[in-house]
């Protein structure tokens, strides 16, 4: 039985592929595309796909490909159908026109602008390059707006000169061109533009800005002291550890926890101090109506 059936299996194989190469064969010459030979002159056949493209510094026109025609100063960019002028020069319709740099510039190779830029230290002003003036306790900055220019840390802007900021003791110069250019050293408060220091009372740390003071864990804020956070029954020190809560089920009265009711058709909410109605219900009257 199972020779029977490798017969079979190699018959029918022999058969399929009889009937591949016989199609391939077969096949009439006037289905075939001959791409190759309809190609124009300075071309080749693209190496995937059908078709054709036109050799490097060739551009097809109407199914040909016409030689690429190079300006003076020009040359051929990456595509090889195309150019681009060269370095101090700018493309002006069919030609490469010569950039004029001024004193103090470089050439950058854009396509927008004037083709160049200044020096370092140096600014555009009608078409030239003028130095930057920097004053004392100043340093430059490579920037298009403003002045060109910065205040060291410790100065500020002032009628085009760079005018020294009084820090005040226990204080520190930010460098900042707005506010004050200065701040107090940690542990000290800007007071009407001194550095006043910050009495931390007992029970008590500086915060992390340093600026003010804040209760331990356990101790409330009473105007400027620290007192004991006084827990009552059915009471616990919150997560601030400055105040306290009650337990789930009770709600707060004065200073004590206090049991309240939860009517017919509700449940203890998602604080555990209050209650809210149930799916379907809406809150009237201290009771759940149906909606």
């Amino acid at each position: 039985m199972k020779f029977m059936y490798d017969i079979f299996l190699f018959t029918t194989i022999a058969l399929v592929m009889a009937l591949i190469t016989g199609t391939a064969i077969a096949q009439p010459n006037y289905l075939k595309t001959s791409i190759v030979d309809d190609k124009p002159a300075n071309s080749h056949k693209r190496p995937y796909g059908q078709g054709w493209a036109c050799d490097r510094g060739y551009r097809e026109v109407n199914k040909t490909c016409e030689v690429v025609v190079l300006p003076s100063k020009a040359y051929l960019d990456s595509t090889g159908t195309g150019w681009e002028c060269e370095r101090g020069y700018r493309k002006n319709e069919e030609n490469c026109d010569l950039v004029k740099l001024p004193e103090n510039a470089y050439f950058v190779d854009t396509s927008y602008g004037n083709g160049w830029k200044c020096d370092r230290g140096y600014r555009e002003n009608k078409k030239n390059c003028v130095a930057i003036s920097i004053p004392l306790n100043a340093y430059y900055v490579d920037s298009s707006y403003g002045n060109g220019w910065e205040c060291d840390i410790g100065y500020r802007e002032n009628d085009g000169k760079c005018t020294a900021i009084t820090v005040p003791a226990n204080a520190y110069s930010t460098g900042d061109s707005f506010g004050k250019g200065w701040k107090c050293h940690r542990g000290f408060r800007d007071v009407a533009d001194t550095c006043v220091a910050i009495r931390v009372p007992q029970n008590a740390f500086l915060e992390s800005y340093g600026d003010s003071w804040k209760c331990k864990r356990g101790f409330r804020q009473n105007e400027d002291s620290c007192v004991p956070v006084e827990i009552p029954e059915n009471g616990y020190l919150d997560s601030s550890g400055n105040d306290w809560a009650c337990e789930r089920g009770l709600k707060i009265s004065g200073s004590s926890c206090v049991v309240f009711e939860v009517p017919d058709n509700a449940h203890i909410n998602s604080s555990g101090n209050d209650w809210v109605c149930d799916r379907d219900y809406r809150s009237y009257n201290n009771t759940c109506i149906l909606m």
